[in-house]
């Protein structure tokens, strides 16, 4: 079987001030991924970006079987989801979840709003229109304890997020994200507590949750906050949660019950704060997750003593079941 990758580097967007982006693949991490796709025994083709996959398509140059896609595109609340509506009109198989699934989890504030209708508990929060006035603004804040985060509502990887402690700080990064990202922006309280994230495979009834994950300072201090910085430079590690049975059992329910509730296939991530009571917070769910050799999916793989290319298979047999089985999809 050979399976194409499609994926976005900075490099591809020149001409755009990308200086506040961080939502890219590195090329190595792209080289990561493809040589255990190798290793898990499939042909590997990298693609590229949309567009280099769109002109595969239309001049009838695309030779894979399944595509697997990392492209998160920009500047667009539909970012994550024009590969896979590419592909879904063109009737190519691929790996993942669908255009819908993937916008709808994008944004962050609708996702909440879900997670809660189902049971699922998450910080409060509000949102922020770019045509609030200041008195709207204010009251909205208003509604919330301090501390709160700030951040941008369908941005990736921590970008613009923001720690404040009084109504003039927020309102001031409120500011600041609106003209940077020109987008609402998510208000909600701080839980203080654990960093934890839930690799998530399968969809349907076939849905698991792969491990329960920590992620936490070098110096084994919990995660203040899950910054930009932290996610792209060494400052942190992950390992399998110390927990209470009974949170991980419920921390792998609300995952799986998100998961589908949502719509989303073959591979998630969901992210959690649990608070020094031990009380579980839904923070949000991502369905294009970045797999790499420090991230939460290779961290999953070691706590079930698998390898990461045994996890790939899975992940890629889920896709074929659902191509194939009619009762499945």
């Amino acid at each position: 079987m050979k399976i194409g990758i499609t994926f976005d580097t900075m490099e591809d967007y020149n001409g755009i001030d990308t200086s506040q982006y961080c939502d890219f693949a590195s090329l190595t991490s792209i080289s990561f991924l493809k040589k255990q796709f190798e290793l898990a025994g499939f042909d590997v083709e990298l693609i590229g970006t949309y567009e280099k996959l769109s002109n595969l398509i239309y001049s009838k140059k695309l030779s894979v079987d399944y595509i697997y896609n990392t492209a998160e595109g920009l500047q667009s609340r539909n970012r994550e989801g024009l590969v896979p509506a590419l592909l879904e009109a063109n009737k190519i198989p691929y790996i993942g979840s669908d255009a819908y699934s993937l916008s709808l989890s994008l944004n962050k504030y609708h996702t909440k709003l879900l997670a809660k209708s189902i049971g699922i508990p998450t910080p409060p929060s509000t949102l922020i229109y770019l045509y609030d006035s200041v008195s709207e603004i204010k009251r909205k804040l208003q509604q919330l304890s301090f501390p709160i985060i700030v951040k941008p509502n369908y941005e990736g990887s921590s970008m613009g997020i923001y720690y404040t402690e009084t109504a003039e700080d927020a309102y001031y990064k409120i500011r600041e994200n609106q003209k940077v990202y020109r987008q609402e922006i998510l208000c909600e309280t701080y839980i203080d507590g654990m960093e934890i994230t839930v690799p998530v495979i399968g969809m349907g009834k076939d849905t698991k949750a792969v491990g329960v994950v920590e992620f936490y300072y070098n110096n084994c201090k919990p995660l203040f906050l899950f910054t930009s910085n932290a996610k792209h430079y060494a400052d942190i590690r992950c390992r399998e949660a110390i927990l209470p049975l009974e949170t991980i059992n419920m921390l792998k329910k609300h995952s799986e019950s998100i998961h589908n509730f949502l719509g989303c296939r073959d591979i998630n991530r969901i992210d959690f704060r649990v608070s020094s009571k031990g009380d579980i917070y839904f923070l949000e769910a991502n369905p294009l997750p970045a797999l790499d050799p420090e991230g939460s999916f290779c961290c999953a793989a070691k706590i079930q003593e698998i390898s990461f290319p045994e996890l790939l298979k899975k992940i890629v047999k889920f896709a074929e079941k659902r191509y194939h089985d009619i009762n499945y999809k």
